[in-house]
């Protein structure tokens, strides 16, 4: 099964100092009440000018991993963190049970932020809020899929406590595998770029997404493209109650 998520299809805002577009992965199965594709609830795309603030607020039981890919961001939170996040010091926020932060990019700042704000369903409610940083060598690879974050199993660099596996590559005029789905279901988001997918006739540019199960597919680089490749498991536990996960 493969079903593509058309990036103009994705609700947000159409300008500002603050831009989003975000992603509901499962829009298109038709399944009823939940856009969403098992414990991977939504994700945004999102832009912040120099100077823009987004206030303090609150997370419950959001597992949430903030995928920066330009500028700087500054975070502040109630577990009492306080860091500048880019493309490659990224940031995972177990919410838990109830957790508050604030993003600022720097009035001193001379590039916008770009960046996935990617929100998780936790595999259970209420579990004890957290923060992690990683810092990687460099801000996407290019000589493999690289893993980012997934569950304590996985011994990945951000833990995500959920059945998600969230991967990034960027793909330069050449053609890939993507990672064994191993039984699990897969989504594949064009962060920038244009990629085809042989075979099958489909062409997914900046933006589009598509969802796949039970199939073993390649992906070609037409130019350059940032490619965020998501594995889950459908059918393991996960919770709702996220107040923007659910």
């Amino acid at each position: 099964m493969l079903v593509v998520n058309p990036a103009a299809q994705r609700p947000g805002n159409n300008g500002g100092a603050f831009r989003i577009a975000r992603t509901y992965p499962g829009i298109n199965l038709q399944i009823t009440g939940d856009h969403g594709l098992g414990p991977l609830g939504c994700f945004d795309d999102a832009s912040m000018q120099p100077g823009f603030v987004v206030g303090m607020h609150e997370h419950r039981d959001d597992e949430i991993l903030t995928y920066m890919r330009r500028g700087q961001m500054v975070h502040t939170d109630s577990h009492g963190s306080s860091a500048t996040v880019t493309p490659t010091h990224l940031m995972m926020m177990n919410a838990g049970r109830t957790f508050f932060h604030e993003e600022t990019n720097p009035r001193t700042s001379t590039e916008p932020v770009e960046l996935l704000q990617i929100f998780i369903r936790p595999s259970a409610p209420n579990l004890p809020p957290a923060v992690q940083f990683h810092t990687f060598p460099e801000a996407v690879p290019t000589d493999g899929w690289r893993l980012v974050g997934g569950p304590a199993e996985a011994a990945a660099p951000l833990t995500i406590r959920s059945q998600v596996w969230v991967h990034d590559l960027r793909l330069t005029d050449a053609e890939t595998a993507l990672p064994d789905l191993q039984g699990l279901t897969g989504y594949l988001h064009v962060f920038r770029g244009t990629v085809t997918i042989p075979g099958h006739h489909l062409t997914l540019k900046t933006g589009d997404g598509l969802v796949i199960e039970n199939e073993a597919i390649q992906v070609a680089a037409q130019g350059p493209a940032d490619l965020v490749f998501f594995r889950l498991d459908r059918q393991a536990a996960y919770t709702r109650t996220g107040k923007y996960s659910g």
